[in-house]
This record gives C-alpha cells, structure tokens and sequence, in this order.
C-alpha cells in the first residue's frame, strides 16, 4: 500500500463523510491539524475516521499511535495506517 493511496484515502473520506470541500483537502493542508482551520473536524470525527480507515484497511491502531497528537493530520493518520 503506497503512502499517496492511503493519504488520497483519507482525503476521499473527509470528503464524502464529513463534506470537506476539495479546496480544503488540498495536499498543501496536508500537515495541518485536522480539528483546526481549515478542516474543523469534532472529537467525535476524528473517531469515526479512524473507525473508517480501520474497517477499510482491516488494520487495528493501537493506542500508541494515537498519543501526542499522532492522529491528528491527515500525513500522520498516512503514516499511521502505511506502517501497522
């Protein structure tokens, strides 16, 4: 699984789930926090994203990636699911 399809997946789901604009899922805002500007996503979002991302890749994360903000742009959630 290349880290682009993973980061193109993330963008497809906050896409057609939480209906962020194309505009702001631009690879530029890439590293931006997603409960921030532009995305503004809830704590509840962000669990039902990984919730998502889990079920589609059939991958478990564990807590530990989930410490110190590391599931919080949509880079990290790429490198997240690329490496478990």
């Amino acid at each position: 699984m290349k880290e682009g399809n993973v980061s193109n997946k993330v963008v497809e789901v906050l896409y057609r789930k939480f209906h962020r604009p194309y505009n702001v899922l631009e690879e530029k805002n890439w590293d931006k926090p997603l409960t921030e500007e532009p995305f503004y996503l809830s704590d509840i979002e962000l669990v039902f994203l990984l919730f998502e991302l889990e079920k589609q890749y059939d991958r478990y994360v564990n807590s530990e990636y989930l410490d110190n903000y590391g599931y919080c742009t949509i880079n990290n959630i790429s490198n997240i699911m690329e490496n478990i």
